[in-house]
């Protein structure tokens, strides 16, 4: 229940942090988005690019790795040292990056399968980059921010509820 109340008040802050100061949410995003596609960058290069024993294969993961590694130092630099439109360009740039590494991984995935390793948590990650690159990409500003807002209010609210449940659960055991 303790787990719950503190979940309750994350999402809180988040969700008032969406609410009233969206643009800076925004930029927050683009920044951890690069930090993950450069961790993405590392483990392709590290791990995943040696799952398939195909020169195919390994040349195009070697690609998406370092791809993923320049538009994650760009989403995370860039930003940072100029502001303004940037951050509207770099949104759309890791949109575009998202799709680009999607078809790569939706390749691998058939490779895989066809070898049989197993591909679910694959098919997880070009799904979730998909969607993500739709939004990043389709999602004018005005109505990006208006969307955050509302996803802000939702999340504010349902941390509220984690709370008011937490404390109604803890009042009753006691």
């Amino acid at each position: 229940m303790r787990q719950n109340f503190f979940l309750g008040i994350v999402c809180a802050v988040v969700g008032l942090i969406m609410l009233f100061v969206p643009q800076d949410f925004i930029k927050a995003v683009v920044v951890s988005l690069g930090v993950v596609a450069i961790v993405n960058g590392v483990y392709i290069l590290t791990t995943s690019r040696f799952l398939v024993d195909t020169a195919v294969y390994n040349k195009l993961y070697t690609i998406r790795a370092l791809l993923s590694l320049g538009i994650g130092l760009l989403a995370v630099v860039l930003p940072l040292a100029v502001a303004g439109t940037l951050w509207l360009i770099m949104s759309y740039i890791l949109g575009g990056y998202l799709l680009i590494s999607s078809a790569i991984s939706l390749y691998g995935v058939m490779v895989m399968k066809n070898i049989g390793l197993s591909i679910k948590p694959y098919l997880y990650e070009v799904a979730v980059s998909v969607l993500i690159a739709l939004v990043l990409l389709f999602v004018p500003h005005k109505a990006g921010v208006m969307l955050i807002r509302l996803c802000g209010l939702l999340i504010l609210l349902g941390g509220a509820g984690l709370i008011l449940r937490s404390v109604i659960i803890s009042r009753t055991k006691s």
